[in-house]
């Protein structure tokens, strides 16, 4: 498996840290390492020219337990919506309550996967609207926790892609 990412260049916080001033995550993640890995079937991941075709995708599971005693919305976003799905990217979990995310990486003729980049942030804050999920989540909205994933991409034989190249250790999340 793969450790969490280096710190970004000068010192800065790992990928998979909250910025300053940004709440802990407050419900409860099956995958406490954050990193959800993405291992390449025999032959690499297969290339496409078409980001919204998803044959060949590689997808894995991504459960959340609410684990307060509050209905939560959560949103999740990623680095680059083209390499990246996510369903539900948005939705509610009452108390006690579960969501399993898929989470699928296709690689492009344009992005290839790289170590160390990318990362998906999950943001929840408490509601008992009856309002749309989509609709909650405002430019304005504070949200009362967040957890950040790292994207991390290994070769069939489970040695992490790219690990004898030096890696970029900036990303920035796309707020599609």
């Amino acid at each position: 498996m793969t450790s969490t990412a280096s710190a970004a260049a000068g010192g800065g916080r790992k990928l998979n840290e909250n910025k300053p001033g940004e709440p802990s995550f407050q419900m409860k993640i099956d995958n406490e390492n954050s990193v959800l890995t993405f291992r390449a079937p025999q032959g690499g991941f297969p290339i496409t020219t078409n980001p919204n075709d998803q044959k060949g995708a590689v997808t894995l599971e991504l459960k959340i337990t609410n684990s307060t005693k509050h209905r939560q919305t959560y949103k999740v976003k990623c680095t680059n919506n083209e390499i990246f799905r996510v369903r539900p990217p948005i939705g509610f979990i009452k108390p006690d309550e579960s969501v399993t995310l898929k989470v699928s990486f296709l690689a492009t003729n344009k992005v290839q996967p790289e170590n160390n980049k990318h990362f998906f942030a999950i943001y929840h804050f408490k509601t008992d609207e009856n309002t749309p999920a989509r609709q909650l989540w405002t430019l304005n909205v504070k949200p009362e926790g967040v957890k950040r994933i790292l994207a991390a991409f290994e070769n069939p034989d489970g040695t992490l892609i790219g690990a004898d190249q030096p890696q970029q250790h900036t990303a920035e999340l796309n707020t599609k």
